[in-house]
């Protein structure tokens, strides 16, 4: 799939090209090239470390090569998802479009195999799980409804919160800035009401974008 369809060679992303071409065709076969290309979907980026054998969890976690397709097939649609094109407004004013969800990071920690990735998995607010011999991925996304949920059919019901004064209005915001050499840069983000009030209270907390360009 990478090796056919990768639409990121380079760095560059063309919306209406190879990607339009690519996910409206299908994947007919259901397989993967044998060569690898370079791509900055987190989906496929994580395959890679799940399953490579040399630095990532292959040895660990067998994949059950009767059920792979399966597997593939959940991973085709979650990448699909984050390859999906996105409207933004650059510095200029300028109106362009870019994947949903790119990761970009260097693997340079000794940190554990779940803490990595589920650095991933937070880049496109994503869930992995391993359960009868695949991994699998749910990305928070629109998806039809399955239970709703009433007062019908929830029995011993309790909810928690946190306080008023323990909810940040003021976000200081950390990532990966490609113009600056790929050095960590940052930026603010304040609530509506901290910028039209500036005598309220400002709840600060830092937010690390792990491989978020």
């Amino acid at each position: 799939y990478q090796d056919r369809y990768n639409v990121n060679i380079g760095g560059s992303y063309d919306p209406v090209g190879k990607i339009a071409t690519a996910y409206d065709t299908g994947w007919a076969d259901g397989k993967l090239s044998t060569t690898k290309v370079w791509t900055d979907n987190p989906v496929w980026c994580l395959y890679d470390l799940l399953t490579n054998t040399r630095y990532g969890l292959g040895n660990y976690y067998k994949i059950s090569e009767n059920k792979r397709g399966l597997m593939l097939a959940n991973f085709y649609l979650m990448g699909k998802h984050c390859d999906e094109p996105i409207e933004y407004i650059d510095d200029e004013g300028n109106l362009k479009k870019r994947p949903r969800f790119a990761l970009n990071i260097v693997i340079d920690q000794s940190k554990t195999a779940a803490e990595w990735v589920g650095q991933i998995a937070a880049i496109m607010r994503a869930v992995v799980y391993y359960s009868e011999g695949l991994f699998w991925i749910d990305i928070d996304r629109k998806k039809n409804i399955s239970q709703i949920f009433n007062m019908s059919n929830i029995t011993d019901y309790s909810q928690s919160g946190i306080p008023f004064r323990g909810m940040p209005n003021s976000y200081e915001v950390q990532w990966i800035n490609p113009a600056i050499n790929y050095e960590i840069d940052s930026f603010k983000l304040e609530a509506r009401e901290l910028q039209l009030d500036p005598t309220l209270e400002e709840r600060k907390k830092a937010l690390q974008l792990i491989g978020v360009t």
